[in-house]
């Protein structure tokens, strides 16, 4: 696999087929398919350096730019020396390397220079700092760098070479017994690793950290930490060894306790001294010291004497020292006390005599017993000469005079321990179960620190102290705890040991040692405080669903407002539990959080407006670069500047013209209500005609000639109350129907004097119906009874018959006027032969409907019917005037 300068990756396969990927699909190089179909040759080797590659057959070399045509460069003679088997280029010295079974081959600008004959071979080249390096892939062979053979370890012999490989600063041989670093300078291989596996590359991150490829056990990561581990002889005959404690001795060396009852010294450097054996399969759970003895689980030895001083007796779970001559002893049965020497009974006060004695062991040990229960771990504290016992169903301590005080949680629950330490200020910190860490200062809980403060788990197996830090061993990975920043820092992420379960820990001065399930590792504690961030970037970005191009300036229509925004990070091992940052600028400045599970963003129906979207990585107290992407949603047309001052201007336009309407309007308003007025003072001319005038005043006169007095009084009153209405409903747009009625009756009453007996009218009203309270346009029906009198009746010999009548219709005021007159047509055509005065009524009525129908709520309806006989002769006139209901 190989990766030009553009970042594209090219690969050749088992079937000698070159590839290069695009968008995660392999498509093969179609140039080099149709090289090799046409020289009927296998891809042997190619190199991509630039624009250049390099094709290797079984005897050609070729070079082509991409994209162009290949070009012969050297053909092999047929001289024996075998064909072609691998290629390098150098990009510093621009050289090619080109290797047969016998002879290496430099090219420079595509030209031959040397030809170096060598040893017969497959070799498999390699550039070590400008240096050319190769192997022969054999076994038991050699390596050779800038010509100097490198000497083999006897790890080395008999065992199959497939490459050397260059990560970072170091070159390695990548064998079928494992990885070897190679010293260059001394012309050397150094300790070898996964022995027993058949390695097959190895490469540098940019982290810094090496990825190991195996053939059979899959892909390998060495950190970029300087995690260093011990090899032990006693790997050889148990390669799954399980490590399960590791402290240091009195003298100064490491002891590691193992999964099959065995404890190693090792010595600074790392040799190991000696092997003390409990003769025990079982794992051990403890590693103490009194003085130059060692405490095990199984047993006691003399440090330095692999023989074992006591008989095997199981001391359960944990061994500490008192300062009475006793051991305080977690025992699988009891917390209690056994003496040093393992004879006799303890030393303890009397006041402890209330406790029993106990006979334990082979050898009758007496033991005192605080309690029979299962214990998990013991502590004496130094400062106030108490026994802490932690049993499986909660904790205890037992001071001087031998009260027993039982330890609780503040809420009540029980702390089940399964390890305690005492720092200098005679603070107790104990690992719980299910509880997290618990700190007692005077035998009472004063902190706590679990998975709310960072703890990777709750269930706590190991701690360990120094001044600084407590180092916590959980059932999920190894954590830091600062007591100055109060903060919990996952060690295990950091120090990429994921996987490995780490069953106890040591800590000095400089050094942190792990026992585990995979060997025993050490490391400087400095490496702790080393953050690799992760490298993020977006993937893509889409405005409702349409992909956007990254690259390019983004400037979306207004309704393209739906954005999803994809993005990840990139790193080579687990950094737990770690964030997203994230705030879309012009829209909310505000950091949000979002779990590292995250992979894209979505805002829906965003406003037009310039948007800058940031995010960043937050790992701890620590951030990644903040990365942004600009973008522009284009306000509508509806809301740009030149749409807003052409809106304004319409609209100021608009305005103009509603008030020059509104102008227009009022001005025709006050002109239709001075043509009513008019028409009101039209009617009023129609009720003062002065013919009406002359008639009633004639009619007086001849009242009085005819000494009718009385009458003539009577009339001439009637005449006065008519005027006197008249010009009282003169002013008045309504008046109430009573009062318009009261006017009619006089009215006609007055033109009935002018005829003889043979004129007869009747007004009728709705009964139980309060006219006063209903009001109606002032003078509206008079002109309609006048014109029955004048053109109907008037002209009609023998009887004459007129009704008016008010009755309510669905809301509405029906006023009918009824004649029995001539009828319209007839009375026509005889005010047209005797050009006779035609009322101001006829002729204003329908304008004054009109008017009161446009200013005002009301519509006024006229209903004309002109009554006939079967035989089609005129009977009359019936108008019907409708007029809503006011109240």
């Amino acid at each position: 696999i190989q990766e030009d300068e553009h970042g594209v990756i090219w690969c050749k396969n088992f079937a000698n087929q070159l590839f290069i990927l695009k968008d995660e699909f392999l498509e093969e190089d179609p140039i080099t398919k149709k090289l090799l179909f046409d020289e009927k040759a296998n891809l042997v080797d190619y190199v991509v350096s630039g624009r250049q590659i390099w094709i290797l057959t079984q005897n050609k070399i070729f070079t082509l730019k991409k994209g162009g045509k290949p070009r012969l460069i050297y053909t092999l003679k047929n001289d024996g020396s075998g064909d072609f088997l691998s290629m390098i280029y150098d990009k510093e010295s621009k050289k090619l390397y080109a290797t047969t079974s016998s002879k290496i081959l430099t090219f420079k600008a595509n030209k031959l220079l040397t030809i170096k004959s060598g040893k017969d071979g497959l070799k498999i080249l390699e550039l070590y700092k400008g240096q050319l390096c190769y192997n022969y892939r054999t076994v038991n062979n050699e390596c050779v760098v800038a010509g100097n053979k490198v000497e083999l370890p006897n790890d080395l012999k008999n065992t199959y070479f497939n490459k050397l490989s260059t990560a970072g600063n170091n070159l390695w041989l990548c064998s079928n017994n494992g990885l070897y670093e190679i010293d260059v300078k001394r012309k050397k291989f150094k300790n070898g690793f996964l022995k027993g596996m058949r390695i097959t590359d190895i490469v540098n991150d940019h982290e810094g950290n090496s990825w190991i490829g195996t053939l059979d056990e899959g892909l390998y990561l060495m950190p970029s930490k300087q995690i260093l581990s011990y090899n032990f002889s006693e790997s050889k005959d148990k390669t799954n060894k399980n490590y399960t404690k590791i402290t240091k001795g009195p003298n100064g060396n490491y002891f590691i306790g193992t999964s099959d009852g065995k404890v190693i010294e090792i010595n600074k450097l790392g040799k190991e001294i000696l092997t003390y054996d409990t003769k025990s399969d079982n794992a051990i759970e403890f590693v103490n010291f009194s003085k130059n003895m060692l405490l095990t689980t199984y047993g006691f030895f003399n440090i330095g004497n692999p023989k074992m001083v006591t008989e095997q007796i199981y001391f359960g779970k944990g061994i500490v020292e008192d300062d009475r001559g006793n051991f305080l002893m977690a025992s699988s049965n009891f917390g209690g006390l056994i003496s040093k020497s393992l004879k006799g009974i303890p030393n303890f006060e009397k006041s402890f005599a209330k406790y029993k004695i106990i006979t334990y062991g082979k050898y009758d040990n007496k033991v005192m017993i605080f309690r029979d229960k299962r214990a998990k771990c013991v502590l004496f504290d130094k400062f106030e000469r108490k026994y802490y016992v932690a049993y499986i169903d909660g904790l205890y301590v037992y001071d001087n005079y031998g009260v027993e005080k039982h330890i609780k949680l503040p809420n009540n629950k029980e702390i089940i321990g399964s390890e305690m330490l005492q720092d200098e200020d005679g603070s107790i910190w104990i690992a719980t179960l299910q509880n997290g860490i618990v700190k007692l200062k005077q035998e009472e809980v004063v902190e706590r620190i679990t998975i709310k403060n960072g703890l990777s788990n709750n269930n706590c197996r190991r701690i360990e102290i120094d001044n600084k830090s407590l180092w916590i061993v959980t059932d999920d990975g190894f954590d830091i705890f600062d007591f100055k920043t109060k903060k919990v820092k996952n060690a295990a992420l950091n120090l990429c040991i994921k996987g490995i379960t780490i069953n106890d820990v040591f800590v000095d001065y400089r050094t942190v040692a792990l026992a585990t399930n995979q060997g025993v590792y050490y490391f400087n504690k400095n490496i702790i405080e080393d953050e690799n961030l992760p490298k993020f970037r977006f993937t893509s970005i889409f405005a409702n669903g349409r992909k956007l191009n990254l690259e390019d300036d983004i400037v979306l229509k207004h309704d393209e407002n739906n954005i999803n925004i994809k993005f990840n990070t990139i790193h080579f091992k687990s950094l737990g539990n770690y964030n997203y940052e994230y705030r879309l600028k012009a829209y909310d400045d505000t950091w949000y959080a979002q779990p590292s599970t995250t992979k894209n963003i979505n805002y829906l129906a965003l406003n037009p407006g310039n948007y800058k979207f940031e995010i960043r990585v937050k790992l701890g107290d620590n951030y990644t670069k903040t990365q942004e992407i600009n973008f522009i949603i284009k306000k509508p047309f509806w809301l740009q500047y030149w749409f807003i001052a052409f809106s304004i201007l319409v609209f100021l336009s608009l305005l103009f013209l509603v008030y020059r309407w509104a102008e227009i309007k009022t001005r025709k308003s006050q002109e239709l209500k001075e043509q009513l007025a008019l028409s009101q003072l039209t009617a009023l001319r129609s009720q003062m005609n002065p013919h009406f005038l002359f008639n009633v005043l004639n009619a007086v006169q001849g009242l009085i000639y005819s000494n009718q007095k009385n009458k003539a009084t009577d009339y001439l009153g009637k005449f006065s109350d008519l005027m006197r209405k008249i010009l009282d409903s003169s002013d008045k747009n309504e008046v109430t129907i009573e009062k318009e009625f009261e006017t009619i009756d006089l009215y006609v009453s007055l033109e009935k004097a002018r005829f003889e007996d043979d004129f007869e009218y009747k007004i009728s009203f709705p009964e139980n119906v309060d006219l006063s309270q209903y009001k109606i346009p002032s003078m509206i029906i008079q002109p309609f009874v006048e014109n029955a009198i004048k053109h109907g009746l008037m002209h009609k010999e023998g009887p004459k018959r007129l009704e008016i009548k008010a009755e309510i219709l669905n809301d509405i005021w029906c006023f009918t006027i009824d004649d029995n007159g001539v009828g319209r047509k007839a009375s026509e055509i005889i005010n047209q032969k005797i050009k006779k005065h035609i009322s101001f009524a006829t002729k204003a009525i329908e304008n004054r409907v009109k008017l009161i129908n446009k200013t005002t709520d009301i519509t006024i309806d006229i209903e004309t019917i002109d009554k006939k006989s079967k035989l089609d002769e005129a009977l009359g006139t019936r108008i019907k005037i409708y007029i809503p209901i006011t109240e």
